[in-house]
């Protein structure tokens, strides 16, 4: 898998600063007491790109250890020589992917900014969930109430990009499936929240996919990509 130069820049920005979505979820994990700077456990990150979001939580959690994978063979050799050049020692990486990966032994499962992506969230939920940890947590887009939307995103040529045209998903699922798909798959302690971004982002100039604020009249920002609002949620959900 070749990533592209958006995706590559994504990734390489959250190594220099990170981003606030990923601060603010370590806020909410520590909100719910399932992470600590002075607690021990073993995280694992699915589809964790280059393993920004590890390198970050393991500044901020030295006593944890971190391993991340994902499917992109390629990210995940630029990540390895990042964190190898940060001297992130409580933080590995490797090629695999979710059908594939042998989960067990971990305390806590992550996976941030994932699931909108993929075609559906059943499959791969599961496969998080019979990981057999202690919890999960997890950011993607999401609806409160019960309606789901399958939404297919096409970005045309631009400035003859060989990229182009570029076809994802940006699906919003519905909270109440998710909630009942957690408690089929053993998972009963749960909560969400939607995630309020507190800087402001400017409009992507190319006029493409790629989120920007827009601040509403009571002080709130909303956070928009395109032509889609941008309904990001964080969960965790514990096995009682």
């Amino acid at each position: 898998m070749v990533s592209d130069k958006r995706t590559l820049d994504y990734h390489s920005r959250q190594f220099k600063e990170p981003y606030r979505s990923t601060v603010a979820f370590c806020d909410w994990l520590e909100e719910r007491n399932i992470i600590g700077p002075e607690v021990a456990l073993n995280i694992v990150d699915a589809c964790c790109g280059h393993g920004a979001n590890i390198d970050y939580m393991g500044k901020r959690y030295p006593k944890s250890n971190f391993h991340g994978f994902d499917i992109d063979r390629e990210a995940i050799d630029r990540g390895c020589n990042i964190l190898r050049e940060n001297l992130a020692n409580n933080c590995t990486l490797e090629c695999n992917s979710l059908k594939d990966f042998d989960g067990r032994g971990y305390d806590g499962v992550i996976c941030l900014q994932t699931f909108s992506w993929l075609s559906n969230i059943h499959q791969p939920l599961e496969q998080l969930c019979n990981m057999g940890a202690g919890w999960i947590a997890f950011s993607s887009l999401f609806y409160d109430g019960p309606v789901s939307c399958e939404v297919r995103v096409t970005e045309h040529p631009f400035n003859d990009c060989p990229t182009f045209p570029k076809k994802s998903y940006y699906n919003i699922y519905s909270i109440d499936e998710v909630c009942g798909l957690l408690k089929n798959f053993g998972y009963s302690r749960i909560a969400f929240k939607p995630f309020e971004i507190d800087i402001d982002l400017e409009k992507p100039s190319s006029g493409l996919m790629g989120t920007y604020t827009q601040k509403l009249e009571n002080g709130h920002r909303i956070q928009i990509s395109g032509p889609l609002l941008m309904t990001w949620y964080f969960f965790t959900a514990e096995k009682i």
